[in-house]
C-alpha cells in the first residue's frame, strides 16, 4: 500500500499540509481503537523520526508556524464532531520514517490493532470507567443479565461476569 498525501476539500479554508502524508484520524466519537490506535502509532513514529536533525520550521503565508515535526499531529474543527485530530508525516521525511508509516498502514490492513497491550488497557479502562459512571439501576441491570448477585451494583469494582458481558458486547471496542 503506499501512503495517501493530503488534499483539501473544497470548502475547506484552514491549515494546509498539502504534500505530507495523511496516515489517521480520530476524534470525540472514535472508538477505542481509533483512538488508541492513533496515539501508539503516533509514539512509534515520532521514536523513528527522533534518529533525524529535526526538519525545518514551516510557516503560512501570514508567517505563522506551522506544525512541523517529521510526524506531526493537527485538530481541525469539525461540522459533525467538535475537532477532528490528523495524524501526519511530513512530505519530506527522511526515507526511514515514510517507510516505517508505509509499514505500519500496511500492519493495520492486516490487523486493525497496532499495539495490542496498550489497545486491551485501553479496552479495559473505557468499561472500568463506564462501571464508576453508571447509575446503580444500570448496575443492576447487568447484574440480572449476567445472573450476578444485586448487591455487586453496589460495589465500585466491576465483577468478572459482568466484565467479560462487557469486553464482549463490543461497545467499548
Amino acid at each position: 500500500m503506499s501512503l495517501v498525501k493530503w488534499k483539501n476539500p473544497g470548502s475547506y479554508f484552514g491549515y494546509d499540509p498539502t504534500d505530507d502524508y495523511l496516515l489517521l484520524s480520530h476524534n470525540p466519537s472514535s472508538s477505542t481503537l481509533e483512538a488508541t490506535n492513533f496515539s501508539t502509532v503516533k509514539a512509534d513514529l515520532e521514536k523513528c523520526a527522533a534518529n533525524f536533525p529535526p526538519p525545518p520550521d514551516r510557516f503560512d503565508a501570514d508567517g505563522n508556524l506551522l506544525p512541523s515535526g517529521w510526524v506531526h499531529e493537527w485538530e481541525a474543527s469539525g461540522s459533525v464532531v467538535e475537532w477532528i485530530a490528523y495524524l501526519m508525516v511530513r512530505g519530506d521525511a527522511p526515507q526511514a520514517v515514510v517507510d516505517e508509516a508505509t509499514r505500519i498502514m500496511d500492519s493495520l490492513e492486516d490487523y486493525p490493532v497496532w499495539n495490542e497491550d496498550a489497545y486491551s488497557e485501553a479496552h479495559s479502562e473505557a468499561i472500568y470507567s463506564y462501571w464508576t459512571n453508571a447509575s446503580v439501576s444500570e448496575r443492576e441491570e447487568y447484574c440480572v443479565e449476567c445472573e450476578v448477585d444485586l448487591s455487586a451494583a453496589q460495589c465500585g469494582d466491576v465483577p468478572q461476569e459482568i466484565f467479560d458481558y462487557l469486553m464482549d458486547c463490543g461497545s467499548f471496542a
